[in-house]
């Protein structure tokens, strides 16, 4: 089993996570969350995220049954789509993504 973290960071709490709406909806699609649920189950044993209490950080975990399962996640067309969408926003807000780690557990 292996953990992933990834930490995005904001240099104003009144920028736009794309978590928030109107964001959300059109980053993280109903479509992509069903096809994620439904591919990933079972190999993606536990997410969560959290916000920092200056709201200027926000940090994902993710628990996986094993590398390759992360992998084929992070290879996968649907995904790469919605990590782009993701990454424009980003982008566009000045968000700062820093790089996953990974840790097996």
């Amino acid at each position: 089993m292996i953990k992933t973290t990834r930490i995005l960071t904001r240099t104003d709490d009144t920028l736009p996570w794309h978590l928030d709406e109107p964001y959300r909806s059109t980053i993280l699609t109903q479509e992509f969350l069903d096809y994620v649920d439904s591919t990933y189950a079972g190999k993606q044993t536990n997410q969560a995220w959290t916000r920092s209490d200056d709201k200027l950080s926000i940090t994902f975990t993710n628990a996986w049954q094993s590398l390759e399962d992360y992998q084929a996640y992070m290879n996968d067309p649907i995904c790469i789509a919605m990590f782009a969408r993701r990454d424009a926003h980003n982008e566009q807000f000045g968000i700062i993504a820093h790089p996953t780690s990974i840790e097996e557990t």
